[in-house]
Order: structure tokens, then sequence, then C-alpha cells
């Protein structure tokens, strides 16, 4: 049971990570690494030119380790916002 548990554990902490994205700019017509943000990190990583989802991984594994409080702070801090695509309008 302990090693089901404990595999579950590790699946859910690998897949629930919002990581960069290396996304297309179709006005510069390169490829961009696009990084997530969080609550903490907004005023720094947050482009204006890009589209961002919620990170469902980031809620589900911030909802399952609420108990331990730092997981969920340094999921919803750091990582809570994913990129999606650039924002063609602006």
């Amino acid at each position: 049971m302990r090693i089901v548990l404990l595999l579950l554990a590790v699946a859910v902490l690998a897949a629930g990570c919002a990581g960069p994205q290396i996304l297309y700019n179709p006005k510069t017509e390169k490829y961009e690494r696009v990084e997530p943000y969080g609550l903490f990190n907004q005023a720094s990583k947050k482009r204006d030119d890009v589209v961002y989802d919620i990170s469902a991984g980031t809620v589900i594994v911030s909802i399952v380790f609420c108990e331990t409080i730092v997981i969920p702070v340094l999921g919803v801090g750091n990582q809570l916002w994913e990129p999606v695509r650039f924002d063609t309008n602006r």
C-alpha cells in the first residue's frame, strides 16, 4: 500500500507542475520560451503578449497536498498560470 501511495504521489507531482512552453511568436516569426507565473512572481514573469490559462495540474496537486501548506503555497505562488499561445491582437 505504501508503494502505491508513493508512486501516486510521484506521478501527481511530476504531472502537476506547469513548465515553460516553447511558443511560436507570429510577430517575430520565431519560437520563444515563455515561463509560467504565479501570485508571487506575477510582476516579473507575466507577459502582456501571451495568453495564459490556469494550470489544472498545479491546482490538483495543491488540493491533494493542502495539509502540507508548503506545496500549495509554492505551486500557486510560482506556477499557477501556464502560457498557452501568443496573443495575435496585441
